[in-house]
């Protein structure tokens, strides 16, 4: 019945947990669970998963059991309808004694953190890394500034399909490929060496390419390659130019309904006025990145110098991309706004399973922009307050989850 007064219903559909095979998607088992599945995702993270499994259910041999969790071979899945929470390898199994187990792994980010170098995997001779053909190069010309050859589909890229294509290379290594879906190229200017030598994880450069000025937002969601049967995942690299998501407000909360809780701090511990970056070489020979930020001392007598030294990036002999992160490295934490998790109803219902305006958590994406009317909040101004969603979690109640929030400032 639907009409004047009529509450509507929301559907909440249970959570599913598959297993698939890592490389080429399909799925071959639907897990049994006990308690709560948990998950994280968001932006420029890798992203967990963890699944309680019941050893006394009769479906669980131990024989079946072992098989879909070979280490990295297969991933599983956290499924609400036609949502995956998170997707990806299967690491560690952690077995206490008892009827229970626990698996857990991470995003596929994972598998390119912790399995997958960035070495030029068409090169002669595998092993050697020392040589220019072993080295990944972007830029406008033949040659990097190092020697290392730069290939055709290399040239004139943005930073968004440099990273786009740093994960092409990588996967067309043999056994390598991955079930991944791309964006469209985008032309651009951006240089990056990545000389084979330096053995660097894919994870690690896809997360440096992250964190300079207008760097790609990146995240590889999971989803079905068909919504209907189920039988096969695949990853969607998402690549912002820079951000990613819905930025036109789409999503609108109320707080003390959907909209559970909302908790508030600050850390300033990054925050600085001038950088220094580290890059190649030792003493003398030493290439740096520098940015200072010009403090008003001729109207404010308060300003404060705060120096900061960032990350080594050994590999890296352009100082013009150190000056990017020196320069990421102020600008980026230079203003210091809080850090917000939302506690929020997955159904986007008021708990009693009736609808509000508030969205139905699984329609949202990590980078998407939201409002939020705020009464009474013992630490927040009543009004109307726009945030981005970084990412989200589960927590231990399946109709609950969390959003991490950026503060976009009030309406």
């Amino acid at each position: 019945m639907t009409g004047p007064g009529v509450r509507q219903k929301v559907k909440f559909d249970p959570i599913k947990v598959r297993a698939f095979e890592t490389r080429t998607g399909r799925v071959v088992a639907t897990v049994p669970y006990v308690g709560q599945p948990t998950w994280s995702f968001g932006i420029n993270q890798a992203g967990a998963w963890s699944v309680t499994v019941p050893l006394d259910n009769p479906e669980v041999d131990p024989d079946w059991l072992s098989g879909i969790t070979d280490p990295w071979r297969f991933s599983w899945a956290i499924c609400q309808g036609s949502k995956i929470w998170q997707a990806g390898p299967v690491i560690p199994e952690d077995y206490q004694g008892g009827t229970q187990t626990t698996i857990s792994g991470g995003g596929l980010w994972k598998l390119l953190s912790d399995k997958r170098v960035l070495v030029n995997p068409s090169r002669a001779t595998l092993a050697g890394v020392n040589q220019p053909d072993a080295d990944i190069a972007f830029g406008p010309g033949d040659t990097s500034e190092i020697g290392s050859p730069i290939p055709s589909a290399n040239r004139n890229l943005s930073l968004h399909t440099i990273a786009k294509r740093i994960m092409q290379i990588i996967t067309a290594a043999t056994a390598g490929d991955l079930p991944i879906v791309y964006p469209d190229d985008i032309a651009g200017d951006a240089v990056r060496t990545y000389p084979g030598y330096d053995l660097a994880y894919v994870g690690q450069r896809l997360t440096e390419l992250t964190q300079v000025i207008d760097g790609p937002e990146i995240e590889f969601r999971p989803e079905f390659v068909d919504e209907v049967s189920k039988q096969q995942i695949r990853w969607r690299m998402r690549i912002g130019n820079p951000r990613l998501g819905n930025l036109g407000f789409p999503h609108a909360f109320d707080y003390g309904r959907a909209l559970v809780d909302l908790t508030y701090g600050v850390d300033g511990s990054a925050k600085a006025t001038r950088d220094f970056e580290r890059g190649n070489g030792m003493n003398r020979d030493l290439v740096t990145g520098f940015y200072d930020h010009a403090l008003p001392t001729s109207f404010d007598p308060a300003a404060i110098l705060l120096e900061r030294v960032g990350a080594d990036h050994t590999s890296t002999t352009d100082p013009a991309v150190l000056d990017g992160w020196a320069q990421a490295g102020v600008l980026n934490n230079l203003v210091v706004a809080p850090n917000l998790m939302a506690t929020v109803r997955v159904p986007g219902d008021d708990g009693q399973g009736n609808a509000t305006r508030s969205p139905i958590l699984t329609t949202v994406e990590a980078g998407d922009n939201m409002l939020a009317q705020i009464r009474r909040h013992p630490r927040i101004p009543d009004g109307l307050v726009g945030f981005r969603i970084a990412g989200a979690n589960s927590t231990q109640k399946s109709q609950i989850a969390q959003l991490q929030l950026q503060y976009l400032g009030k309406g």
